[in-house]
């Protein structure tokens, strides 16, 4: 999952001590980030997340144009 910290918000990785940028990959099922999107100092990445549904939908329709 791709996160974006909250404009307020310095989040630091556990383990570099070094703030995240946008667009940072995280696993949600890990506790620490799961803590910090409930909290709300982690927000879903917008912006990747929009590209990521384009390309599936591209993807889906290429493979359907494949059938024909």
């Amino acid at each position: 999952m791709l996160v974006d910290p909250s404009p307020d918000a310095l989040v630091r990785d556990p383990t570099s001590g070094r703030a995240i940028e946008a667009g940072t990959e995280i696993d949600p099922n890990d506790p620490y980030w799961a803590r910090l999107m409930t909290d709300g100092d982690l927000v879903a990445s917008p912006e990747r997340a929009a590209a990521r549904t384009s390309a599936r939908g591209s993807a889906s329709t290429s493979s359907d144009e494949g059938s024909n």
